[in-house]
């Protein structure tokens, strides 16, 4: 959570985009490797989203439920599909899906033309040791 609340103070200076930490848990309690894939991860997404959408404002929201930690991203940019975000970033996308699949996670991506992108990572606890 430090690192990712460090991303975001960085990126807020550099590019004069607004975030919104949500944090509904104060530590993810996971391994060393598993934490870098997850940042890497969590990098990555952000760098989609910015490349293809014309948001002013990241939502970012960290939670937990009895078996796994959620990260949720979600732009305020209507208008991009999952259809068009999967085309644009095909590459990148197929490389997120590797990342999560090697701990045992799950990746969503999901829009409408009204709403943002919304891209939820979550990260089971009991793959976590």
């Amino acid at each position: 959570v430090p690192a990712i609340e460090i991303f975001i103070k960085e990126f807020t200076t550099s590019l004069g985009l607004k975030f919104k930490l949500i944090k509904e848990v104060r530590k993810i309690e996971i391994g060393k490797g598993i934490s870098l894939e997850v940042y890497r991860i969590f990098q990555e997404t952000i760098s989609n989203v910015l490349c293809k959408s014309a948001t002013s404002l990241l939502t970012v929201k960290i939670a937990d439920n009895t078996d796994s930690y959620f990260i949720e991203i979600l732009d305020d940019a209507p208008g991009q599909n999952e259809v068009t975000f999967f085309e644009s970033n095909s590459i990148r996308i197929v490389g997120l899906y590797e990342r999560v699949k090697n701990f045992g996670g799950n990746l969503q991506i999901s829009s409408d033309h009204y709403s943002g992108l919304k891209v939820v990572l979550s990260i089971p606890k009991n793959e976590i040791q």
